[in-house]
This record gives structure tokens, C-alpha cells and sequence, in this order.
């Protein structure tokens, strides 16, 4: 759903995406595109405890609860991270803007490159006019997102693939030989399975090996009896105790970022660098890239033990 809407997909065409996989809404009723606004608009997609104070506006989010400390109470794991969500918050507001009609260029890496001046998105416009001679001319630009509601003051930028190119090979420098890592849901429940399977046979032999017991026999028997025991013995130290539970494992992929992103494209690229959280700031007259000091575990891949349910 966020890769739909993110990538420009509309709200209708994700409403008609969620019945068609037979996802209903939580009123049972029929998905449009307020009803999921609403849904995506709120703070609880990032695992907040929220609430909805009396005379709360309808269809504006509800409010994130606060600690004492005044830190956000988190009681989940989030599906979206802040990043993610604040992206998210920022191509809806863009879309309800009536400004977007003459936006009408993907932006790439939106939700990165952000504003020296204000820290609002930065946004790929395009400008046609004729000249004197009849010659139509058109030109690209990035414009700061705050010429819709009140500029800033920040000057737009020609030449927006300079720009994207400085930062993609600003990134590359700083975190392209970092090795791309999944994290993936693994369930216990095998080799809990074969660990009581192991248990109940080694405490069989065991007890038939005793004096009297039916392997104790002196001979052929009891001789392949204690083989038997001490190869389920071997079998049964190997396995990890911590594998017999639910856990999330981390593995790596075996290639770099910057060969993932050789591979999968800019796009990819785009996602990665929300996920973890880097920005590259633009001011007047330099730019600087913000990267979080805990990057390697934000660039993890976090896969979903229920993403086959979400789309």
C-alpha cells in the first residue's frame, strides 16, 4: 500500500486494489478514498497510542499520546517507520493541495532532499512558455514545497538532475559498500517439534539400556542401542536453543547497496533512504547529507511474518 501510493498511484486505484483482494474496511462498509485517507493519516501506523479529543475535527488524524517526559508512548511495532510516514503524510498533503495540478513530474527521491530553509520537501516542476520566435521552450526545476502554502524564501534550483546525481553518488560514498541485510520472521515450531521427538526417544534408549532393560542384552543390540543414543544425543546439542522459539533472524544478502541499487534501480534507492532515515538538506550555497548514526540497523529490510495479508 505505502509503495502504491508513494510510487503515484491514486487513492481510487488502492480503494479498488483492497476490495479486490477482498480486504474490507473496518466499518465493513465499502473502501473509498476518504475512508482510507483516514487510515493513513494516523499516527497509530507507526505503532503510537493515539486518541481523539472532544470536538476533534472528523477526518483530521487523531492526536499521539505523551509520557510525562513528553516522549510518544509506542505500544507496537509499526507498519511504517516516522520516515515513512511522514513521506506519506507529505504526498497526501501535496495531492489535497490544489497547486499539485501544475506538479505534475514524478519527484524523484521525495521525502530526501529537503529544504535548508523551512525542512519541507523539495518538489521536480516544469515551466513551458513561448518565446518571441514562436520557440516553446520548457524547463525543470526544484522548487521547495512551501511555494504552495507560503514561500520560504529558498530560490528554485535548475537543473534538478545535477542534483540528483550529486546526491546519489554522495550516498554511494557514504554507505554503498554496506552489505544489504533482510530480516525475516522464523517460526520454532519444527525444531521445537523435533527436540521433544529427540527428548521422548533419547529417554527410551536410556531407560532400555539399564540394567534389565530391553537393549541390555551384552550383544548386537545393546551395542547398536548406545550408537543410536549418542547419535540423537549429537543431534539434540545442535540444535539452537533459541531456534525452538518464534524469533526474527538476520541474514545477509551477499551483495552491497551499491549493487543492490545497480540491480533494482533508483526507485529502490528512493526506499532505502526514507527507510533509514538519510536526508540531504539543500541550502543556499551547499548541501549536506544527514545520515543517522545507527544507519546499518535502520537499513535493515524488515520483512512482515503477515505481509501475504497486506498488499
Amino acid at each position: 500500500m505505502y509503495s502504491m501510493v508513494s510510487r503515484g498511484s491514486s487513492l481510487y486505484r488502492a480503494c479498488k486494489m483492497l476490495t479486490r483482494a477482498g480486504i474490507l474496511p473496518p466499518n465493513k462498509g465499502v473502501w473509498s478514498s476518504g475512508n482510507l485517507k483516514v487510515i493513513l493519516i494516523n499516527p497509530a501506523l507507526m505503532g503510537y497510542r493515539v486518541y481523539r479529543p472532544e470536538g476533534h475535527k472528523q477526518g483530521k488524524p487523531p492526536l499521539v499520546t505523551y509520557n510525562t517526559e513528553r516522549v510518544p508512548i509506542k505500544i507496537t511495532e509499526g507498519i511504517f517507520t516516522k520516515e515513512e510516514f511522514d513521506r506519506l503524510q507529505s504526498i497526501l498533503e501535496v495531492r489535497a493541495n490544489k497547486g499539485i495540478k501544475a506538479q505534475n513530474r514524478r519527484t524523484p527521491f521525495l521525502g530526501t532532499i529537503k529544504c535548508g530553509r523551512c525542512g519541507k520537501n523539495w518538489y521536480d516542476t516544469s515551466k513551458t512558455w513561448k518565446r518571441v520566435s514562436g520557440e516553446v521552450v520548457n524547463t525543470n526545476r526544484l522548487r521547495c514545497s512551501s511555494y504552495l502554502t507560503g514561500a520560504c524564501g529558498m530560490k528554485a534550483l535548475n537543473e534538478p538532475e545535477k542534483i540528483y546525481t550529486l546526491l546519489k553518488d554522495t550516498v554511494l560514498d557514504e554507505i554503498g559498500d554496506y552489505q544489504v541485510v533482510h530480516r525475516k520472521y522464523a517460526r520454532g515450531d519444527d525444531n521445537l517439534a523435533r527436540k521433544l521427538q529427540l527428548e521422548e526417544q533419547i529417554s527410551h534408549y536410556m531407560t532400555s539400556l539399564e540394567p534389565g532393560g530391553a537393549y541390555r542384552d551384552g550383544g548386537f543390540i545393546e551395542s547398536r542401542a548406545k550408537e543410536t543414543l549418542a547419535s540423537l544425543g549429537r543431534e539434540l546439542a545442535s540444535i539452537d536453543p533459541e531456534s525452538v522459539e518464534d524469533r526474527w533472524t538476520y541474514e545477509t544478502q551477499g551483495v552491497t547497496y551499491r549493487q543492490h541499487w545497480e540491480n533494482h534501480g533508483v526507485e529502490q534507492m528512493e526506499e532505502d533512504l526514507i527507510r533509514s532515515g538519510i536526508t540531504f538538506v539543500i541550502y543556499e550555497d551547499h548541501a549536506d547529507l544527514n545520515v543517522p548514526h545507527d544507519i546499518k540497523e535502520r537499513l535493515v529490510v524488515r520483512g512482515d511474518f503477515f505481509e501475504k495479508k497486506r498488499i
